[in-house]
């Protein structure tokens, strides 16, 4: 095997590169040179996000690895500068790092696309998901105790990921490993809309007031773990948000109903949550979920009490990533998940003023 690239490259106008792919769709991809002869420079397609294109390349006698192409030219520069930087400074086994980060642009005055090498860390939890694949209880435990390892770290650092869902998540079959950080905020709360419907916390479907912190993620995870169960609750989506939420979650209390925009729409909400009650989503996932865990969910004694404190729709009741970290349901996950988590720094980074010093950043960033 051979070694690993080096974590920074070269100044690029030492560098030379290979031309990759196809004109058309995603269009070319540059490969530096000295990594060509080892891969085979067939691209096969991953996935995209708001922050970039995804290729798999088949290493032929090393690790297969992911190059990702970010053109920054878009009103979304800010949030891919947040990505890179979080991916470059981030020390942990459970968030995907870059081995190398590189552009063919010349200067900062030219700086259009921005290439990253990782390592393959496998197919998105979205593509399994998608895929069939039956997934065991535990191996649901593990995927869910990893995501909120790596949770706690960012929080634990004012870093709000803002996107948790299985197209953010790579997994491999034992090790989840959490990428896709465009929509995070870093030194601050998270003050607009992210994540897909599926995953986005009702503070933010709402537009309640105020801005929206840490918490956001933490709702992430119970929608998440209800999917890889075979809840289809929140996929519907032809009510209102909140409707469905009453729906699964119960009443929403006063602090929450004051944070609602418009009198009418607040009384509207006010009469339907006097009649809400919360689903009992054991009976509901026995009854409904995927036929092979039926039995596994209901012999699980702390599986309600784990949604019950997360999946809640009051952002300041629902579980710190520390404290669902610590939740018997995730014991029996405990010692698979905890042997690749790793102890790491996190620095606050320099806010961009603006676009062009976003691209001035990202050239400090690869250089």
């Amino acid at each position: 095997r051979c070694p690993d690239p080096p974590q920074h490259a070269q100044p690029t106008s030492r560098m030379a590169f290979v031309s990759i792919g196809s004109r058309f769709g995603t269009g070319l991809f540059a490969l530096p040179a000295d990594l060509a002869p080892y891969y085979n420079c067939t691209l096969l397609p991953r996935d995209h996000n708001r922050t970039g294109c995804y290729k798999h390349l088949i290493g032929k006698d090393r690790d297969d690895i992911i190059l990702k192409k970010t053109d920054l030219n878009g009103r979304e520069v800010l949030d891919k500068l947040a990505e890179l930087r979080i991916l470059k400074d981030a020390r942990h086994a459970n968030i995907a790092r870059p081995s190398r980060v590189y552009t063919t642009d010349t200067d900062v005055a030219s700086l259009r696309f921005v290439y990253t090498i990782m390592p393959d860390y496998g197919p998105t939890l979205r593509s399994v998901i998608s895929s069939g694949e039956e997934l065991s209880l535990l191996q649901i435990k593990c995927i869910i105790r990893q995501t909120l390892s790596a949770i706690s770290y960012l929080n634990s650092r004012a870093v709000v990921h803002g996107d948790i869902n299985p197209s953010c998540i790579f997994y491999d079959g034992q090790k989840a490993t959490l990428f896709g950080f465009g929509c995070a905020a870093n030194g601050g709360s998270l003050i607009n809309e992210r994540g897909p419907n599926h995953y986005r916390a009702i503070e933010i479907l709402e537009q309640w007031t105020g801005t929206y912190d840490r918490s956001v993620d933490i709702w992430s995870v119970p929608a998440m773990l209800l999917e890889l169960l075979g809840s289809t609750h929140f996929a519907h989506w032809g009510n209102h948000a909140l409707d469905i939420h009453m729906q699964v979650c119960g009443p929403i209390n006063d602090h929450c109903l004051n944070q609602i925009g418009g009198d009418a729409y607040r009384h509207t909400v006010r009469l339907q949550s006097a009649t809400a009650h919360r689903l009992n989503i054991v009976e509901d996932l026995a009854a409904n979920g995927h036929s092979w865990l039926r039995q596994d969910i209901m012999a699980e004694p702390h599986l309600d009490s784990f949604i019950d404190n997360t999946l809640v729709i009051d952002p300041m009741l629902r579980l710190s990533a520390e404290d669902a970290l610590a939740h018997p349901f995730l014991d029996a996950a405990h010692e698979a998940a905890d042997a690749t988590a790793a102890t790491i720094d996190l620095s606050a980074p320099q806010l961009p003023e603006n676009e062009d010093h976003a691209r001035l950043l990202f050239w400090q960033l690869i250089h």
